[in-house]
């Protein structure tokens, strides 16, 4: 199929069998039924604080830590004790995921034990916030779509994925409240303002000579609508920079390809 031109690859918004179209629904239908039972269970729990029924627990340590800036979360590289499958503030809420996760789902309980988690570091609302700040200027089904394929067309799969996705984008990289919000003009600010010596005022300096050195750079489109993002492999050399800032420099020029997308052109 093509649209304005291109091509429009199997598996593509556009380009979908009906069982492709089906597990796309699902996919959305399992994170809205999820969205909807933290609503219940937060709005529940908020009534008996009124009442004087509850009382906030004690904050665990995935929150604690995720709140300090240490991330948390075990499930994506943090050491971390187990997670029970309960939850001292929504004690329906264990049943209620594993209702609709199907019990010979080789991944049940890291899908449960993640939703769990979440219950101690976003609201419902910051959930959907999140979630729209990942899909930016794209259709959400291109977003959902591109976790689908990647897991061969697994909704639980592609699920726990996206999840992961998501929360590496907020809580490690923090790719767009910071690093694309303040972009190199803040980089500029701490290399110029920030005090001699300083973290701040090196990471800004580093940042700001891969951009000036041109290791990486987008120009132009190939002859498919796809953003061409150069990378000169000769001018990079390991010490000119510290690792952190290579990574920050390499997910902001990938943001930059993915802002500059425009569909049906899915990748750069």
């Amino acid at each position: 199929m093509s649209q304005n031109g291109h091509q429009i690859a199997p598996g593509h918004l556009g380009n979908l069998t009906d069982e492709q179209e089906a597990k796309l629904r699902q996919l959305w239908s399992f994170g809205f039924q999820v969205l909807e039972m933290y609503e219940t269970e937060s709005r529940i729990y908020e009534e008996k604080k009124a009442r004087g029924e509850a009382v906030d627990p004690p904050k665990p340590a995935a929150a604690a830590a995720s709140s300090s800036g240490g991330g948390g979360w075990g499930l994506f590289g943090k050491k971390k004790g187990p997670t029970e499958l309960t939850h001292p503030k929504f004690p329906n809420s264990v049943k209620e995921l594993q209702k609709l996760v199907p019990a010979d789902e080789p991944d049940r309980d890291e899908l449960v034990k993640l939703a769990i988690e979440a219950l101690d570091v976003y609201t419902p609302e910051t959930a959907r916030s999140i979630l729209i700040e990942a899909v930016k200027h794209e259709h959400p089904d291109t977003l959902a779509l591109r976790f689908l394929r990647a897991r061969k067309w697994n909704v639980l799969r592609a699920v726990l994925m996206l999840a992961k996705s998501v929360r590496w984008r907020v809580e490690d990289m923090k790719v767009d409240r910071v690093l694309m919000r303040q972009g190199e003009g803040h980089m500029f600010e701490q290399e110029l303002h920030g005090a001699a010596g300083s973290r701040d005022k090196t990471f800004g300096k580093d940042f700001l000579n891969q951009m000036r050195w041109a290791k990486g750079f987008l120009h132009g489109t190939d002859r498919d609508g796809r953003p061409v993002n150069y990378i000169r492999a000769a001018r990079h050399r390991a010490s000119d920079q510290s690792v952190e800032s290579l990574e920050k420099f390499t997910v902001y020029c990938i943001e930059l390809a993915r802002l500059s997308l425009q569909a049906p052109v899915e990748m750069g």
